[in-house]
C-alpha cells in the first residue's frame, strides 16, 4: 500500500496480544533498517579448510604440467587461469583464491605462497610438512612471505596436510 511495511508484518500486527507489541515493533525497526538485508559471509573451518585445499590441488596439477611450481611474483595470476571453466562466469574463479572472510572486499585476497617454494618442483621439497601456502596477514595479490612470521591462519603443507 505504499508505506514499505511488508504485508506479513501488517498481517501479524492485526492479530497479536497487547504485550507483544514490542516484539512486532522491534521487528518492524530491524526490518525498516535493512537488518534482513545484510549478506553474512560464514567464516567456518570448513570453508577455510576447503579454499587452501582447492589452491593446493591448483598448485599441484600446475606443478605436473609446468614441471615446477609457479613464481611467487604471478602465483595468483597463474591459478586465477587454472579455474576458468565452462560453468564459471567471468572473475568467479577469482573467489577461489580468496579467504572466505574476505570475500566482497575489493582488493583483499589472504593467502601467500612460501617463498621458499617459488619456482621449485613439489618432489623436491623435502619436508613434507613444510607449509606451502597459507592464510597470511598480507591480503594483496600474488602474496609471498615466511610462514614462520607471516601466517595468521591455518595452512597446507607440501604433501596437502592442512595445519593450525
Amino acid at each position: 500500500m505504499g508505506c514499505g511495511i511488508p504485508l506479513g508484518i501488517l498481517a501479524i500486527g492485526a492479530v497479536v496480544l497487547p504485550d507483544q507489541r514490542n516484539a512486532i515493533l522491534t521487528a518492524f525497526h530491524l526490518y525498516r533498517d535493512g537488518a534482513f538485508n545484510q549478506k553474512q559471509v560464514e567464516y567456518d573451518v570448513k570453508s577455510r579448510e576447503d579454499t587452501l585445499k582447492g589452491i593446493y590441488r591448483m598448485l599441484k596439477d600446475y606443478n605436473e604440467s609446468e614441471g615446477q611450481l609457479p613464481d611467487a611474483g604471478s602465483w595468483m595470476e597463474k591459478m586465477s587461469k587454472r579455474v576458468k571453466t565452462a560453468d564459471l562466469k567471468d572473475n568467479e574463479g577469482i573467489k577461489k583464491l580468496i579467504r572466505p572472510d574476505l570475500i566482497g572486499q575489493d582488493g583483499k585476497y589472504g593467502y601467500a605462497l612460501n617463498a621458499a617454494a617459488s619456482d621449485k618442483y613439489l618432489g623436491d621439497l623435502k619436508d613434507p610438512k613444510m607449509i606451502l601456502v597459507y592464510e597470511s596477514k598480507q591480503t594483496k595479490w600474488n602474496a609471498v612471505g615466511d610462514p614462520a612470521t607471516d601466517r595468521s591462519g591455518i595452512g597446507i603443507t607440501v604433501s596437502g596436510e592442512i595445519v593450525r
